[in-house]
């Protein structure tokens, strides 16, 4: 038999946890709405910058043309590093990771070297 005030505690506590739980859901359903009118925002912004990137496309078609162009006439091909093969070894991998540091190091100072030359006034 349980006295007054444990009964009493028992009915407080269960009315503090379905107060709960249907708060839980009311934020669930609110987020959900929050959520649609987001997307449907998005949606629309989305469709706006469309609209207003194509008519800029069109509005500058020329300014846009003579840009490529001009890049198309100035531009240098730079080719990629080519890495040195890798030797493998027989020895454990924490062994081979300052061999691969070294390479990569001088892999990077050609590069950097290459691009001074090819920039340099």
């Amino acid at each position: 038999m349980m006295t007054k005030f444990q009964v009493i505690f028992l009915l407080v506590a269960m009315m503090y946890l379905v107060a709960k739980v249907i708060l839980g859901f009311i934020i669930y359903l609110v987020t959900l709405q929050i959520e649609a009118a987001a997307r449907e925002r998005q949606r629309k912004r989305r469709a706006y910058l469309s609209r207003v990137r194509a008519r800029d496309r069109e509005l500058y078609k020329e300014a846009y043309q003579w840009y490529q162009k001009r890049n198309a006439e100035t531009a240098t091909v730079v080719p990629l590093p080519v890495p040195e093969p890798e030797v493998e070894e027989a020895h454990p991998v924490s062994a081979q990771i300052p061999k691969k540091r070294d390479a990569q190091e001088k892999t990077r100072l050609a590069e950097r070297e290459r691009l001074r030359e090819i920039y340099e006034y």
